[in-house]
């Protein structure tokens, strides 16, 4: 090794050192950031191994998932700050986790053990770590402003990218909104936006900068449009529909209808050959008219569901619809994707169902599928319950509502797309944030007397 190569990585560990040092101490402190460092890591475009192999990829998003459990783990044990859940607010993502061991278990497939451990994670683990990190009204606002802080620095990303013709390919050309997560994972940035537009209607609701998070919502919708992602605009109309609705009836109605008239104004102004008219017009023909990927979708769905019909309770074990995928697909289905960035043109295999529901049913069976839609449903109602909370001034019904819009995100969302990339550890801390909405403060333990010292009362 060269002299200049171990003085630059000597270099780099006394710079790195101190820095993760200050850190830990500062997340040790406040377990909410943890899920910031989630959220700050999901735009490093790193992974481990070739983005179109079948084992598990780890992300740095996956190294800051892994400190957050570890430390509110390890708080758990050893400082007495835990607060209570509600029976389903623990019952659901545990008995998520049984599904998985069982499934695993009963696998035949070699590579069920990283599964097991990969969907533990996402749907047991980290969830469960990020339902006790948030504590208090601070907590909430540094968590609803780092997903904020991600959306509009990747969503000016995509934005820079559409204007200088240097994102993914679409229709001949490099328009196509992405951020730093490449064409691979092309609904990556269209996800972090909504969860930011989400996060901005939820503060123009219930929070104190409500004029400056109109304007926040306003500008983000500009990176979803160009995103072209047709299941992620369908999924933000729905999730601000569901928000405003527990808010405020007459508020939806008022934002649909401005709604309505931007949209159709943005339509016209820019033209019936530009490319965000392209994408809508395909997704008002979806139906009728499906184009090349939409049936590759329905093909893959169909061998998703004839896996299930082979083995309906258990599935066929986590993270083996790729391996299988070709056993139980038809001769219609193109085993291949057109992939198109700054990285050069590409044909990638298709290793996933592009639907999440298809995806648990087919490698966890109707017990996994169930767990989850419990999960969910745990998570969604802890929300609703927490956003309806007008009477309380410690941020609870704001981030409630926040919450809520992320997980119908995700619940719709899952209907066209499923597990993979960076984002996916993120969906999972925002379902065990919806989970937190449940949570209370724990009691602090009363102090014991002793002959040489009072009795101190926690203040």
């Amino acid at each position: 090794m060269e002299p200049l190569s171990i003085m630059l990585g000597v270099i780099g560990l006394l710079v790195i050192t101190p820095l993760a040092v200050v850190g830990a101490r500062v997340i040790w402190r406040r377990p909410a950031w943890g899920i910031v460092l989630v959220v700050a890591l999901v735009g490093l475009p790193l992974r481990t191994g070739p983005e179109t192999g079948t084992g598990v990829h780890l992300t740095p998003a996956d190294l800051g998932a892994t400190v957050l459990v570890l430390v509110v783990a390890l708080r758990a044990l050893l400082v007495d700050d835990r607060r209570s859940l509600t029976r389903t607010t623990v019952l659901a993502p545990i008995a998520m986790g049984v599904a998985i061991l069982v499934a695993g278990a009963l696998s035949t497939g070699g590579g069920a053990i990283p599964g097991m451990v990969r969907y533990l994670q996402l749907f047991c683990l980290v969830p469960l770590a990020a339902a006790l990190a948030i504590r208090d009204a601070r907590d909430r606002t540094i968590v609803i402003g780092a997903f904020l802080a991600l959306a509009g620095l990747e969503g000016a990303f995509g934005v820079v990218q559409y204007l200088t013709h240097t994102g993914a390919g679409f229709g001949g050309q490099s328009v196509r909104a992405v951020g730093t997560f490449g064409a691979y994972d092309v609904m990556a940035l269209s996800k972090v936006v909504a969860f930011g537009i989400v996060a901005a209607v939820a503060v123009a609701c219930r929070g104190r900068h409500r004029r400056a998070a109109v304007v926040g919502a306003v500008l983000l919708l500009l990176p979803l449009a160009l995103a072209l992602s047709r299941g992620t605009w369908l999924a933000v109309a729905g999730a601000v529909a569901v928000v405003l609705l527990v808010h405020d009836a007459r508020r939806l109605i008022q934002v649909a209808a401005i709604a309505v008239v931007a949209g159709a104004l943005v339509l016209v102004v820019s033209g019936p050959d530009s490319t965000v008219r392209r994408r809508f017009d395909s997704l008002v023909g979806t139906a009728n008219a499906p184009d090349s990927s939409v049936r590759n979708r329905y093909e893959l769905w169909n061998a998703a569901i004839a896996m299930w019909e082979e083995h309906p309770v258990t599935g066929v074990g986590p993270k083996r619809f790729a391996e299988l995928r070709t056993r139980y697909a038809s001769i219609a289905l193109d085993p291949r994707s057109d992939v198109a960035d700054a990285s050069g043109f590409r044909r990638v295999e298709l290793l996933s169902p592009h639907n999440l529901y298809l995806l648990v049913l087919s490698e966890l069976g109707v017990l996994g599928l169930g767990a989850f839609l419990a999960l969910l449903a745990s998570a969604l109602g802890a929300a609703i319950g927490a956003a309806r909370d007008r009477m309380d001034r410690s941020g609870r019904g704001e981030f409630g509502l926040f919450a809520l819009g992320a997980v119908t995100v995700i619940a719709i969302t899952g209907m066209s797309g499923d597990l993979g990339g960076p984002t996916t550890v993120l969906e999972a801390a925002i379902i065990g944030c919806a989970l937190g909405c449940a949570a209370v403060p724990g009691v602090p333990r009363p102090a014991v007397a002793t002959p040489d010292e009072p009795v101190r009362v926690a203040g």
